[in-house]
């Protein structure tokens, strides 16, 4: 594999280069070479390309030897995550620690060598579907209609009922989706349809750039980054 595709020489590399290089791997990829960018976190900072590919930004992200995995908070709950918890646990009957609950689900820290990607720029949410009030696979359900009206009438910011539907209070209305069961495998098998790969492990990944210590939504923790292997 080309070195230069690895962090340390990518980041000596001049600027005519480094989009010389991005403009090869957008012609590999059949991906549009949209330029490069610089992104900054932390003290820390890489110039890199930005490609567009079926309606999805990408990022291309060097190769490097990295710490994953999750012990402890570094600072903390922030408000907002703490109340979206505790809410969620009232709502699910759930007694456990929500620290505890989040550190069972991680995986531990180590040492890992990831080559390098085209990482999605956005975060995708897996199993919701978004709907509009009136679809029949909602109005199907008088329960849930009666769940959504008490909440219309509520001072929450969103319902979640668990593997069924969710509504959430916005600006412009309120807004609606539906659940889809899904496991691994057939993760798996939609994303290598469209030339996918699911982040490092399958793991839930957090966007680039972005520290555990960071203020995070509790409740946007279940997504996935999304990123096809340079190979």
């Amino acid at each position: 594999m080309n070195e230069k595709l690895f962090r340390t020489q990518f980041n000596q590399m001049e600027t005519a280069e480094k989009q010389a290089l991005m403009e090869r791997l957008a012609a590999r990829y059949d991906m549009a070479f949209l330029g490069l960018h610089t992104f900054d976190r932390w003290g820390q900072s890489c110039t890199t390309g930005v490609f567009e590919k079926d309606g999805r930004e990408f990022v291309f992200v060097p190769g490097d030897t990295v710490t994953l995995g999750w012990e402890q908070f570094a600072v903390g709950f922030s408000q907002n995550s703490r109340e979206e918890l505790d809410y969620l646990f009232q709502e699910w009957e759930m007694e456990q620690d929500p620290e505890e609950m989040i550190r069972e689900s991680m995986a531990p820290v180590r040492q890992a060598a990831i080559g390098p990607m085209l990482v999605g720029r956005e975060l995708e949410e897996l199993c919701w579907e978004p709907v509009k009030m009136d679809d029949p696979r909602l109005t199907a359900h008088p329960d849930w209609l009666k769940e959504f009206r008490d909440f219309a009438w509520s001072d929450s910011s969103s319902l979640t009922l668990h593997q069924s539907a969710r509504i959430e209070r916005t600006e412009d209305g309120f807004h609606t989706w539906i659940y889809h069961c899904t496991d691994y495998d057939a993760l798996l098998a939609g994303l290598e349809k469209q030339g996918l790969l699911p982040a490092h492990g399958g793991r839930v990944g957090l966007p680039v750039w972005r520290r555990v210590s960071d203020p995070v939504s509790m409740g946007r923790w279940v997504r996935l980054l999304h990123a096809s292997a340079l190979v």
